[in-house]
């Protein structure tokens, strides 16, 4: 197989893997993804309003830039804020190529693109709009970068591999679970402890702080109370938990059978590849302690990366099975090379290979297309706050606020704790700037006049007392109670349903006697206790 052939193939991967995470990538924002677009919406380089975060939602500063870039270009809508994260995920297949081809050869380098392009974990996060498929796709770059420096005993490719780690961290801190594993493969192998010698590899540790620094001294600084939640929340010393291999397992033994959560495509993949994987991993540990050739040494590389993640998942990090998706990049260079082997023996082989292949096709097409469905139960609020029974969407409930908010001529929206996400879908779609109990919110920077009109959605827990003595103290006449109708409607499992709710709201107009409102004392009521 010559290189224009090799590299036509690539690209052939490439556009499969791009059309199964471009189809359905334009179904309403995601969970937490709407955190992410409320402060990317705020990034600004206009004078008198420059806003560039050295902080993300909960996270590092990386992901709101890329999101608001992805925007920029490709639209306003849910798809053009996700659309750069697709390109992303389907592109990740190129560093993985390139890292198993430099040890197992060409042909394995195609089966892990296959293998990474049709993998319904990294599906979904390709179209989730968070922070996973970007530190995946820089974790992979890391992988390629270290292994070359090692191989080529290059200081500029470990420099290459702290940028991308740092870019990675940036994005998202699970990409420091690939770190024992690089440790150990140094420590461990004759090669790598080379590398204790050189100046470069302290130089690439430094350079890693230096990029990394401004958001560690901003978290440190602010003691951001999303990063104290997120992170370490999920420390369990010697859980024994093995999320890991629920990315892989997970179809079969399912955590929460019929959960949402535990469907195909987020918490694990396929039938087939999961065992393809995991059958990889077993059978490459053959390759570990023979000769020193360069299918051994990628081997070994891979398998200190791969088990590094797994004990993690063990002994220190309990989370939920995608934080450990990171552990998919070595298990598909892993799994590349008994494909490959068998790719070479006889026909009945190669049909076995082509027809698992057919299969996991197959279940990432089943996959790519329930994500519309997963869209809109991943991301439901309680109707008891309208009045209602059941659940909805937020996108669904939030699209009937926006209407009555420009009807209103709001500038400013206020929501309380109990309805905190359907406030952040809320100005995810409207753009209109929000007040509710996300920490992260208390240090955005509100636009000039944002405090013109301001909306307030009452719910039980909300007094609206303690918004009068707010707008006497800051010069605003108040409005009502009044309640407003809504309607909305969406398409779901092939039916058309339509809510109609009715809604409580308060308004609160700013005098043209009133200095700068005390925004933060509308924190202080949502939040109900002192910031």
């Amino acid at each position: 197989m010559n290189r224009k052939v090799r590299l036509a193939i690539v690209m052939i991967i490439f556009l499969v893997a791009l059309g199964l995470r471009i189809y359905g990538s334009g179904v309403p924002f995601i969970d937490d993804s709407v955190d992410v677009v409320l402060l990317a919406r705020d990034i600004s380089l206009k004078p008198g309003r420059i806003f560039l975060p050295v902080y993300g939602t909960y996270h590092g500063p990386f992901e709101p830039y890329l999101t608001r870039v992805s925007s920029v270009l490709f639209g306003d809508t849910p798809f053009g804020w996700r659309f750069i994260h697709v390109i992303l995920g389907a592109a990740m297949i190129f560093p993985v190529y390139a890292l198993t081809k430099e040890g197992f050869g060409p042909l394995s380098g195609i089966f892990a693109a296959v293998l990474i392009a049709l993998n319904e974990i990294y599906i979904f996060l390709s179209k989730n709009m968070l922070e996973d498929i970007t530190y995946l796709f820089f974790a992979a770059l890391v992988l390629y970068f270290f292994f070359k420096a090692v191989k080529t005993e290059k200081a500029g490719w470990m420099f290459a591999a702290a940028v991308a780690g740092a870019l990675g961290f940036l994005a998202k801190e699970t990409i420091l679970f690939i770190v024992p594993g690089l440790f150990l493969y140094l420590l461990l192998t004759s090669r790598g402890r080379r590398w204790f010698s050189k100046p470069a590899l302290y130089l690439s540790l430094a350079l890693f702080f230096f990029i990394s620094s401004p958001f560690l001294y901003w978290t440190i600084t602010h003691q951001f109370v999303a990063f104290k939640r997120n992170a370490l929340g999920y420390l369990r010393l010697f859980n024994f938990s093995a999320h890991t291999f629920d990315l892989f397992l997970g179809y079969y033994f399912p955590k929460i059978p019929g959960n949402i959560e535990s469907d195909l495509g987020w918490e694990y993949m396929g039938p087939v590849i999961g065992l393809v994987f995991l059958m990889g991993a077993f059978y490459t540990l053959r390759y570990v302690f023979k000769a020193d050739d360069e299918k051994s040494e990628l081997a070994r590389f891979l398998h200190f990366c791969f088990w590094a993640v797994v004990g993690i998942s063990l002994f220190i990090f309990q989370g939920m099975p995608r934080h450990f998706a990171v552990s998919i990049l070595p298990a598909a260079s892993l799994a590349s090379l008994p494909l490959a082997q068998m790719w070479q023996w006889r026909r009945a082989a190669k049909a076995v290979v082509m027809g698992a292949c057919a299969v996991m096709l197959l279940f990432s097409c089943y996959a790519t297309h329930k994500f519309k469905e997963y869209s809109l139960l991943s991301s439901a609020t309680h109707l008891g706050w309208l009045g209602g029974e059941g659940w909805a969407d937020c996108t669904t409930i939030s699209q009937g606020l926006i209407e009555i908010a420009r009807q209103e001529g709001a500038t400013l929206a206020v929501f309380s704790g109990s309805v905190e996400e359907v406030g952040a879908f809320f100005g995810a779609y409207s753009g209109i700037p929000i007040i509710t109990v996300k920490p992260e919110l208390l240090w955005h920077p509100y636009p000039p006049g944002c405090e013109k009109r301001i909306i307030v959605f009452l719910d039980p827990s909300l007094r609206v007392k303690d918004f009068r003595k707010w707008a006497a103290d800051n010069g605003y006449e108040v409005s009502g109670p009044v309640a407003r109708e809504f309607h909305s409607r969406r398409k779901f499992r092939g039916s058309d349903e339509t809510f109609d709710f009715e809604v409580k709201i308060l308004l609160m107009d700013k005098t043209e006697t009133a200095s700068k409102p005390d925004l933060k004392g509308l924190f202080v009521i949502v939040m109900g206790r002192p910031l």
